[in-house]
């Protein structure tokens, strides 16, 4: 019996937490370890494990209610049950054009957990690494509210504005730096990623 229920971590995954010296049971009051394992559990094999080692050093988020959000008409409604795995900031020129802005602020959560009323419709690109990205905006209003990843299927991007209280975002990491604008002043505090999120 785990820390967390009756769920068992995988030999896989309690191989990857030794290595960074993470476990689910022994970080208890880590609410990103919490959040993954009540989110992924048994699929901890699956990509999702991978992409939430990648920040076994960076705490989680831990909110005092239920993320919600949507589009600007109403037809696309979202509520997600679980923390967020991270916050970030990408500056990547396919989120610069897709948002009309300088970066796209991302909330990053477990897909399990997310529950969209309305139906989004996804714009696909695939980067240079040959992956691809979708991002779901209302075909209403136009308002982007979700984003997918071919090489992380097992979470969802929310758009941080999309958020109905966007006050609560606090992004860890900026992602893709090298293609900030000259003219994006960003946080110095904040960890830089110069070409996307860590590989270990």
């Amino acid at each position: 019996m785990s820390a967390f229920g009756a769920k068992q971590t995988s030999p896989e995954c309690r191989d990857r937490a030794d290595l960074t010296k993470m476990t689910h049971t022994g970080h208890r009051r880590d609410s990103f370890a919490a959040t993954h394992y009540a989110a992924f559990g048994t699929m901890c094999k699956l990509e999702a494990c991978t992409f939430a080692f990648k920040f076994a050093g960076l705490r989680g988020v831990t909110m005092a209610q239920k993320l919600s959000g949507g589009c600007a008409c109403g037809a696309i409604h979202y509520e997600c049950s679980a923390d967020p795995v991270r916050m970030l900031n990408c500056h990547c020129r396919d989120c610069q054009q897709a948002s009309g802005s300088a970066y796209a602020a991302i909330v990053v959560v477990p897909k399990t957990a997310v529950q969209i009323r309305g139906e989004p419709r996804y714009h696909k690109v695939v980067g240079k690494a040959g992956k691809a990205v979708e991002r779901g905006f209302c075909p209403n209003c136009g308002s982007q509210v979700t984003m997918k990843l071919e090489r992380l299927p097992d979470i969802l991007g929310l758009q941080a504005g999309s958020l109905e209280d966007p006050s609560i975002y606090r992004p860890a990491m900026d992602a893709f730096t090298a293609s900030a604008q000259p003219w994006d002043h960003m946080d110095p505090a904040v960890q830089k990623h110069t070409h996307g999120l860590p590989t270990r």
